[in-house]
Protein backbone atom coordinates (compact mmCIF):
# COMPACT_ATOMS: atom_id res chain seq x y z
CA UNK A 1 0.00 0.00 0.00
CA UNK A 2 2.56 2.17 0.97
CA UNK A 3 4.71 1.94 -2.12
CA UNK A 4 1.54 2.51 -4.51
CA UNK A 5 0.66 5.58 -2.76
CA UNK A 6 4.32 6.75 -3.45
CA UNK A 7 4.56 5.55 -6.87
CA UNK A 8 1.11 7.73 -7.79
CA UNK A 9 2.50 10.86 -5.66
CA UNK A 10 6.05 10.21 -7.36
CA UNK A 11 4.12 10.04 -11.05
CA UNK A 12 2.45 13.45 -9.74
CA UNK A 13 5.59 14.90 -8.84
CA UNK A 14 7.58 14.10 -11.90
CA UNK A 15 4.33 15.21 -14.69
CA UNK A 16 5.03 18.97 -12.46
CA UNK A 17 8.67 18.62 -12.31
CA UNK A 18 8.99 17.81 -16.16
CA UNK A 19 8.29 19.77 -18.59
CA UNK A 20 7.99 17.08 -21.19
CA UNK A 21 8.57 13.01 -20.60
CA UNK A 22 9.28 10.79 -23.28
CA UNK A 23 9.13 7.15 -22.45
CA UNK A 24 10.57 4.90 -25.56
CA UNK A 25 10.76 1.15 -26.58
CA UNK A 26 8.06 0.16 -23.82
CA UNK A 27 7.07 -2.70 -25.63
CA UNK A 28 10.75 -4.21 -24.94
CA UNK A 29 9.72 -4.71 -21.89
CA UNK A 30 8.71 -8.55 -21.59
CA UNK A 31 6.41 -8.30 -18.51
CA UNK A 32 5.98 -12.58 -18.45
CA UNK A 33 9.43 -12.81 -17.88
CA UNK A 34 12.18 -11.96 -14.90
CA UNK A 35 14.43 -8.60 -15.92
CA UNK A 36 17.12 -6.46 -14.92
CA UNK A 37 16.64 -2.62 -16.14
CA UNK A 38 20.83 -1.82 -16.85
CA UNK A 39 20.73 2.10 -16.77
CA UNK A 40 23.01 4.25 -16.57
CA UNK A 41 23.00 6.64 -13.42
CA UNK A 42 23.64 10.28 -13.76
CA UNK A 43 20.75 12.16 -11.26
CA UNK A 44 21.10 10.14 -8.16
CA UNK A 45 17.40 9.50 -6.86
CA UNK A 46 15.35 10.77 -9.76
CA UNK A 47 16.94 8.25 -12.44
CA UNK A 48 14.59 5.30 -10.37
CA UNK A 49 12.21 7.47 -9.11
CA UNK A 50 11.25 8.66 -13.29
CA UNK A 51 11.26 5.08 -14.17
CA UNK A 52 9.66 3.30 -10.95
CA UNK A 53 6.33 5.60 -10.76
CA UNK A 54 5.79 4.76 -15.05
CA UNK A 55 5.83 0.89 -14.97
CA UNK A 56 3.03 -0.92 -14.16
CA UNK A 57 4.70 -3.85 -12.04
CA UNK A 58 6.30 -3.15 -9.50
CA UNK A 59 9.86 -2.58 -9.65
CA UNK A 60 12.82 -3.19 -7.05
CA UNK A 61 15.86 -1.28 -6.67
CA UNK A 62 19.58 -1.39 -5.50
CA UNK A 63 21.03 1.51 -3.73
CA UNK A 64 24.23 2.39 -2.55
CA UNK A 65 23.72 0.77 0.87
CA UNK A 66 25.41 4.83 2.39
CA UNK A 67 21.91 6.06 2.07
CA UNK A 68 20.57 3.55 4.43
CA UNK A 69 20.42 4.96 7.77
CA UNK A 70 18.57 4.01 11.26
CA UNK A 71 15.70 6.55 10.55
CA UNK A 72 15.70 5.68 6.73
CA UNK A 73 15.52 1.87 6.19
CA UNK A 74 12.41 0.85 6.81
CA UNK A 75 11.36 3.65 4.55
CA UNK A 76 13.75 2.39 1.75
CA UNK A 77 12.79 -1.16 2.50
CA UNK A 78 9.21 -0.71 1.96
CA UNK A 79 9.97 1.06 -1.21
CA UNK A 80 11.71 -2.44 -2.88
CA UNK A 81 15.06 -1.04 -2.15
CA UNK A 82 17.38 -3.21 -1.12
CA UNK A 83 21.31 -1.73 -0.04
CA UNK A 84 24.50 -2.58 -2.09
CA UNK A 85 27.85 -2.26 -0.04
CA UNK A 86 30.63 -1.13 -2.29
CA UNK A 87 34.74 -1.29 -1.73
CA UNK A 88 34.51 2.25 -0.48
CA UNK A 89 32.23 1.21 2.24
CA UNK A 90 34.22 -1.25 3.79
CA UNK A 91 35.64 -4.39 2.74
CA UNK A 92 34.26 -5.78 6.00
CA UNK A 93 30.81 -5.15 4.66
CA UNK A 94 30.80 -6.74 1.61
CA UNK A 95 29.57 -9.77 2.37
CA UNK A 96 26.39 -8.61 3.43
CA UNK A 97 25.67 -7.93 -0.43
CA UNK A 98 25.43 -11.54 -0.79
CA UNK A 99 21.67 -10.88 1.85
CA UNK A 100 20.89 -8.38 -1.34
CA UNK A 101 21.70 -10.39 -3.72
CA UNK A 102 19.54 -13.99 -2.10
CA UNK A 103 16.25 -11.31 -1.80
CA UNK A 104 17.31 -10.14 -5.90
CA UNK A 105 17.22 -13.73 -6.36
CA UNK A 106 13.74 -14.01 -5.12
CA UNK A 107 12.25 -11.69 -7.11
CA UNK A 108 13.68 -12.76 -9.94
CA UNK A 109 12.40 -16.33 -9.69
CA UNK A 110 9.21 -14.97 -9.23
CA UNK A 111 9.39 -12.61 -12.74
CA UNK A 112 10.01 -9.55 -10.96
CA UNK A 113 11.41 -6.50 -12.45
CA UNK A 114 15.12 -4.92 -10.93
CA UNK A 115 16.35 -1.68 -11.95
CA UNK A 116 20.42 -2.06 -11.27
CA UNK A 117 23.02 0.71 -12.22
CA UNK A 118 25.84 -0.88 -14.11
CA UNK A 119 28.18 2.18 -13.96
CA UNK A 120 28.30 1.64 -9.77
CA UNK A 121 28.03 5.39 -9.00
CA UNK A 122 26.27 8.71 -9.89
CA UNK A 123 27.93 11.49 -12.13
CA UNK A 124 26.54 14.36 -13.55
CA UNK A 125 27.82 14.00 -16.91
CA UNK A 126 26.57 13.20 -20.75
CA UNK A 127 28.94 9.94 -20.82
CA UNK A 128 28.78 6.49 -19.87
CA UNK A 129 31.11 5.41 -17.81
CA UNK A 130 32.85 1.64 -17.68
CA UNK A 131 30.60 -0.95 -16.26
CA UNK A 132 31.06 -2.76 -12.75
CA UNK A 133 30.79 -6.68 -12.97
CA UNK A 134 28.27 -6.49 -10.81
CA UNK A 135 25.14 -7.04 -13.16
CA UNK A 136 26.56 -9.33 -14.85
CA UNK A 137 27.86 -11.84 -12.03
CA UNK A 138 24.25 -11.21 -10.86
CA UNK A 139 22.64 -12.41 -13.89
CA UNK A 140 24.86 -15.35 -14.47
CA UNK A 141 24.40 -16.34 -10.43
CA UNK A 142 20.63 -16.55 -11.39
CA UNK A 143 21.22 -18.49 -14.42
CA UNK A 144 23.45 -20.92 -12.78
CA UNK A 145 22.03 -21.69 -9.30
CA UNK A 146 18.24 -21.20 -10.08
CA UNK A 147 18.06 -21.53 -13.88
CA UNK A 148 16.50 -18.06 -14.63
CA UNK A 149 17.47 -16.67 -17.84
CA UNK A 150 17.18 -13.01 -17.03
CA UNK A 151 16.36 -10.68 -19.78
CA UNK A 152 18.36 -7.51 -19.70
CA UNK A 153 16.87 -4.43 -20.90
CA UNK A 154 19.60 -1.56 -21.63
CA UNK A 155 17.89 1.55 -20.52
CA UNK A 156 19.16 5.12 -21.42
CA UNK A 157 18.10 7.86 -19.44
CA UNK A 158 18.74 11.44 -20.98
CA UNK A 159 18.57 15.03 -19.48
CA UNK A 160 18.53 18.01 -21.95
CA UNK A 161 19.77 20.06 -17.84
CA UNK A 162 20.32 17.41 -14.89
CA UNK A 163 19.78 20.29 -12.22
CA UNK A 164 17.09 22.70 -13.90
CA UNK A 165 13.75 23.12 -12.86
CA UNK A 166 11.13 21.87 -15.93
CA UNK A 167 13.58 20.55 -17.96
CA UNK A 168 12.92 17.55 -20.27
CA UNK A 169 13.79 13.47 -19.45
CA UNK A 170 13.73 10.84 -22.38
CA UNK A 171 13.93 7.39 -21.11
CA UNK A 172 14.73 4.70 -23.79
CA UNK A 173 14.69 1.00 -23.38
CA UNK A 174 16.46 -1.40 -25.08
CA UNK A 175 15.86 -4.43 -27.40
CA UNK A 176 16.40 -7.40 -24.41
CA UNK A 177 18.83 -10.10 -24.54
CA UNK A 178 19.08 -13.10 -22.60
CA UNK A 179 21.73 -14.21 -20.14
CA UNK A 180 21.66 -17.39 -21.57
CA UNK A 181 23.10 -16.24 -25.09
CA UNK A 182 26.68 -15.99 -22.60
CA UNK A 183 26.04 -19.38 -21.06
CA UNK A 184 28.85 -21.42 -22.76
CA UNK A 185 31.33 -18.42 -22.92
CA UNK A 186 31.12 -17.76 -18.94
CA UNK A 187 31.08 -22.07 -18.49
CA UNK A 188 34.59 -22.00 -20.38
CA UNK A 189 35.90 -18.53 -18.81
CA UNK A 190 33.89 -16.58 -16.65
CA UNK A 191 36.47 -13.59 -16.84
CA UNK A 192 35.46 -13.39 -20.91
CA UNK A 193 31.40 -14.39 -20.04
CA UNK A 194 31.86 -10.78 -18.07
CA UNK A 195 33.39 -9.26 -20.45
CA UNK A 196 31.42 -10.62 -23.34
CA UNK A 197 28.62 -9.30 -21.73
CA UNK A 198 29.45 -6.12 -20.45
CA UNK A 199 30.70 -5.06 -24.23
CA UNK A 200 26.97 -5.82 -25.38
CA UNK A 201 25.22 -4.36 -23.10
CA UNK A 202 27.36 -1.13 -23.34
CA UNK A 203 26.48 -1.29 -27.02
CA UNK A 204 23.61 -1.28 -26.24
CA UNK A 205 22.94 1.15 -23.91
CA UNK A 206 24.84 4.18 -25.38
CA UNK A 207 22.92 3.44 -28.82
CA UNK A 208 19.85 5.53 -27.24
CA UNK A 209 22.13 7.43 -25.42
CA UNK A 210 23.74 11.36 -25.62
CA UNK A 211 27.45 10.31 -25.00
CA UNK A 212 30.46 12.33 -25.41
CA UNK A 213 33.76 10.11 -25.84
CA UNK A 214 35.33 13.11 -24.39
CA UNK A 215 34.30 15.04 -21.68
CA UNK A 216 36.22 17.71 -23.12
CA UNK A 217 33.82 18.65 -25.89
CA UNK A 218 30.94 19.23 -22.69
CA UNK A 219 31.08 23.54 -23.81
CA UNK A 220 30.58 22.47 -27.50
CA UNK A 221 28.03 19.60 -27.11
CA UNK A 222 26.01 22.67 -24.65
CA UNK A 223 26.23 25.03 -27.11
CA UNK A 224 25.19 23.28 -30.11
CA UNK A 225 21.58 21.42 -28.17
CA UNK A 226 19.99 24.18 -27.86
CA UNK A 227 20.55 24.76 -32.36
CA UNK A 228 19.64 21.11 -32.39
CA UNK A 229 16.40 21.34 -30.72
CA UNK A 230 15.12 24.03 -32.53
CA UNK A 231 14.39 21.05 -35.36
CA UNK A 232 12.76 18.58 -32.81
CA UNK A 233 8.87 18.47 -33.27
CA UNK A 234 7.85 17.53 -29.83
CA UNK A 235 5.02 18.95 -28.39
CA UNK A 236 4.42 20.32 -24.98
CA UNK A 237 1.21 17.89 -25.05
CA UNK A 238 1.03 14.77 -23.77
CA UNK A 239 3.41 15.53 -21.16
CA UNK A 240 3.99 11.63 -20.65
CA UNK A 241 4.82 10.51 -24.25
CA UNK A 242 5.14 6.88 -25.36
CA UNK A 243 5.19 7.74 -28.94
CA UNK A 244 7.59 10.94 -29.71
CA UNK A 245 11.62 10.41 -30.24
CA UNK A 246 12.13 13.46 -32.25
CA UNK A 247 14.03 15.00 -29.28
CA UNK A 248 16.39 12.05 -28.47
CA UNK A 249 17.20 11.62 -31.98
CA UNK A 250 18.18 15.28 -32.45
CA UNK A 251 20.48 15.34 -29.34
CA UNK A 252 21.86 12.38 -29.84
CA UNK A 253 23.22 13.04 -33.69
CA UNK A 254 24.83 16.32 -32.25
CA UNK A 255 26.98 14.22 -29.71
CA UNK A 256 27.21 11.64 -32.24
CA UNK A 257 28.57 14.04 -34.50
CA UNK A 258 30.92 15.88 -31.95
CA UNK A 259 32.44 12.41 -31.23
CA UNK A 260 33.39 11.75 -35.23
CA UNK A 261 34.81 14.95 -35.03
CA UNK A 262 37.17 14.28 -32.61
CA UNK A 263 38.28 10.86 -33.94
CA UNK A 264 38.82 12.92 -37.26
CA UNK A 265 42.71 12.65 -37.47
CA UNK A 266 42.33 16.39 -38.99
CA UNK A 267 42.12 18.66 -36.02
CA UNK A 268 41.82 21.91 -38.19
CA UNK A 269 38.34 20.34 -38.90
CA UNK A 270 37.29 20.53 -35.20
CA UNK A 271 39.20 23.33 -34.29
CA UNK A 272 37.18 25.34 -37.56
CA UNK A 273 33.34 23.75 -36.11
CA UNK A 274 34.01 24.59 -32.79
CA UNK A 275 35.24 28.15 -33.82
CA UNK A 276 32.25 28.90 -35.95
CA UNK A 277 29.42 27.55 -33.01
CA UNK A 278 31.13 29.55 -30.35
CA UNK A 279 31.18 32.68 -32.31
CA UNK A 280 27.57 31.44 -33.05
CA UNK A 281 26.44 31.40 -29.56
CA UNK A 282 28.66 34.79 -28.75
CA UNK A 283 26.23 36.56 -31.01
CA UNK A 284 23.15 35.17 -29.41
CA UNK A 285 24.82 36.11 -26.15
CA UNK A 286 25.74 39.75 -27.13
CA UNK A 287 21.85 40.80 -28.02
CA UNK A 288 20.70 38.94 -25.80
CA UNK A 289 17.88 36.52 -28.00
CA UNK A 290 17.22 32.58 -28.03
CA UNK A 291 17.85 30.58 -31.02
CA UNK A 292 14.31 28.90 -30.25
CA UNK A 293 12.55 31.88 -31.54
CA UNK A 294 14.66 32.47 -34.86
CA UNK A 295 11.91 32.56 -37.26
CA UNK A 296 9.14 32.28 -35.10
CA UNK A 297 6.32 35.38 -34.66
CA UNK A 298 5.06 36.50 -31.88
CA UNK A 299 1.27 36.23 -31.05
CA UNK A 300 0.45 39.65 -29.72
CA UNK A 301 -2.98 38.81 -28.93
CA UNK A 302 -2.09 35.68 -26.51
CA UNK A 303 0.86 38.04 -25.70
CA UNK A 304 -1.96 40.81 -24.84
CA UNK A 305 -4.05 38.10 -22.50
CA UNK A 306 -1.22 37.08 -20.68
CA UNK A 307 -0.68 40.23 -19.64
CA UNK A 308 -4.24 40.60 -19.02
CA UNK A 309 -4.38 37.33 -16.79
CA UNK A 310 -1.01 38.39 -14.59
CA UNK A 311 -2.79 39.09 -11.63
CA UNK A 312 -4.29 35.68 -11.59
CA UNK A 313 -0.58 34.38 -12.17
CA UNK A 314 0.55 36.45 -8.73
CA UNK A 315 -2.00 35.01 -6.77
CA UNK A 316 -1.68 31.66 -8.09
CA UNK A 317 1.96 31.69 -7.30
CA UNK A 318 1.02 33.11 -3.70
CA UNK A 319 -1.28 30.08 -3.24
CA UNK A 320 1.53 27.65 -4.63
CA UNK A 321 4.90 29.60 -4.28
CA UNK A 322 5.52 28.62 -1.00
CA UNK A 323 7.02 24.70 -1.29
CA UNK A 324 9.12 25.47 -4.33
CA UNK A 325 10.72 28.54 -3.06
CA UNK A 326 11.84 26.26 -0.11
CA UNK A 327 12.83 23.35 -2.49
CA UNK A 328 14.70 25.89 -4.41
CA UNK A 329 16.89 27.31 -1.40
CA UNK A 330 17.65 23.54 0.09
CA UNK A 331 18.59 22.49 -3.69
CA UNK A 332 20.86 25.62 -4.72
CA UNK A 333 22.25 26.26 -0.73
CA UNK A 334 22.02 23.00 0.55
CA UNK A 335 24.18 20.61 -1.81
CA UNK A 336 27.52 21.10 -3.39
CA UNK A 337 27.08 17.67 -6.07
CA UNK A 338 25.20 18.66 -9.34
CA UNK A 339 23.87 14.90 -9.17
CA UNK A 340 22.06 15.46 -6.38
CA UNK A 341 20.36 18.77 -7.08
CA UNK A 342 17.20 17.69 -8.78
CA UNK A 343 16.77 14.91 -5.85
CA UNK A 344 16.41 17.45 -3.23
CA UNK A 345 14.64 19.86 -5.40
CA UNK A 346 12.09 17.60 -6.91
CA UNK A 347 11.09 15.49 -3.92
CA UNK A 348 11.22 18.08 -1.48
CA UNK A 349 8.75 20.13 -3.87
CA UNK A 350 6.61 16.96 -4.30
CA UNK A 351 6.09 16.36 -1.03
CA UNK A 352 5.89 19.33 0.64
CA UNK A 353 3.61 20.93 -1.70
CA UNK A 354 1.27 17.72 -1.12
CA UNK A 355 1.53 18.25 2.46
CA UNK A 356 1.23 22.64 1.69
CA UNK A 357 -2.03 21.48 -0.11
CA UNK A 358 -3.49 19.04 2.59
CA UNK A 359 -3.18 21.43 5.26
CA UNK A 360 -4.78 24.52 3.19
CA UNK A 361 -7.47 22.50 2.10
CA UNK A 362 -8.53 20.84 5.33
CA UNK A 363 -8.30 25.02 7.08
CA UNK A 364 -10.73 25.77 3.55
CA UNK A 365 -13.09 22.90 4.04
CA UNK A 366 -13.19 23.28 8.16
CA UNK A 367 -14.28 27.14 7.71
CA UNK A 368 -16.27 27.30 3.93
CA UNK A 369 -17.37 23.33 3.62
CA UNK A 370 -18.24 22.30 0.53
CA UNK A 371 -17.00 25.35 -1.33
CA UNK A 372 -13.62 24.58 0.67
CA UNK A 373 -13.64 21.44 -1.77
CA UNK A 374 -13.62 23.79 -5.03
CA UNK A 375 -10.76 25.67 -3.06
CA UNK A 376 -8.80 22.54 -3.31
CA UNK A 377 -9.26 21.54 -6.29
CA UNK A 378 -8.53 24.92 -8.11
CA UNK A 379 -5.61 25.20 -5.98
CA UNK A 380 -4.29 21.88 -7.89
CA UNK A 381 -5.43 23.26 -10.99
CA UNK A 382 -3.57 26.73 -10.71
CA UNK A 383 -0.41 25.22 -9.76
CA UNK A 384 -0.40 23.41 -12.96
CA UNK A 385 -1.76 26.68 -14.83
CA UNK A 386 0.92 29.03 -13.29
CA UNK A 387 3.95 26.84 -14.68
CA UNK A 388 2.05 27.01 -18.35
CA UNK A 389 1.71 30.68 -17.98
CA UNK A 390 5.19 31.82 -17.09
CA UNK A 391 6.87 29.27 -19.78
CA UNK A 392 3.96 30.72 -22.41
CA UNK A 393 5.16 34.54 -21.27
CA UNK A 394 8.62 33.52 -21.63
CA UNK A 395 8.06 31.92 -24.64
CA UNK A 396 6.75 35.16 -26.45
CA UNK A 397 9.21 37.64 -25.00
CA UNK A 398 11.83 35.46 -26.65
CA UNK A 399 9.35 35.95 -29.62
CA UNK A 400 9.25 39.82 -29.47
CA UNK A 401 12.55 40.42 -28.38
CA UNK A 402 13.90 38.38 -31.18
CA UNK A 403 11.25 40.38 -33.48
CA UNK A 404 12.84 43.82 -32.69
CA UNK A 405 16.04 42.27 -33.09
CA UNK A 406 15.28 41.61 -36.72
CA UNK A 407 14.00 44.58 -37.46
CA UNK A 408 17.30 46.59 -35.79
CA UNK A 409 19.83 44.19 -37.24
CA UNK A 410 18.13 42.65 -40.29
CA UNK A 411 21.46 41.72 -42.03
CA UNK A 412 22.76 39.92 -39.08
CA UNK A 413 19.45 38.20 -38.34
CA UNK A 414 19.48 37.22 -41.76
CA UNK A 415 23.41 36.10 -41.36
CA UNK A 416 22.85 34.22 -37.72
CA UNK A 417 19.41 32.30 -39.37
CA UNK A 418 22.15 31.07 -42.44
CA UNK A 419 24.81 30.37 -39.71
CA UNK A 420 22.37 27.79 -38.01
CA UNK A 421 21.23 26.45 -41.03
CA UNK A 422 24.60 25.44 -41.87
CA UNK A 423 26.17 23.98 -38.24
CA UNK A 424 22.67 22.14 -38.37
CA UNK A 425 23.57 20.59 -42.31
CA UNK A 426 26.90 20.05 -40.88
CA UNK A 427 25.20 17.43 -38.36
CA UNK A 428 22.80 16.00 -40.12
CA UNK A 429 25.24 15.01 -43.23
CA UNK A 430 27.68 13.51 -41.46
CA UNK A 431 25.35 11.65 -39.26
CA UNK A 432 23.10 10.14 -42.50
Amino acid sequence: MFYKIIKITAAWGMRAYFKKIHYLGFENIPFDQPVLFAVNHTNALVDPVVLGAFMSKPVHFLTRADVFQPATEPILRKLNMYPIYRMRDGYHLLSKNEITFAKCFEVLQKKGQIIIFPEGDCFANKQLRPLKKGTARMAFQALDEFGVNVQIIPTSINYTNHSAFRSEVMVAFGEPFGIEDFKEIHQKNKARGIKAFNQQLKTAMKKNLVHLDNLENKELLEALLPIARTVSTARRFPIFDKKENSRLNAEKSVADYINHLDNTPETEVMNNFKKQVFNFTQQLHKYNVKVAAFGKTPNWLLFILLIIGFPVFLIAVALNGLPYFVADYFAKNKVEDESFISTFRCLILTYSYLLFWLILSIIAILFFGWIGLTFAALMITSAYGLLFYKETLNTQFERIRFSFFEKKHSNLAQHLFKEKEVILSQINSTIQ
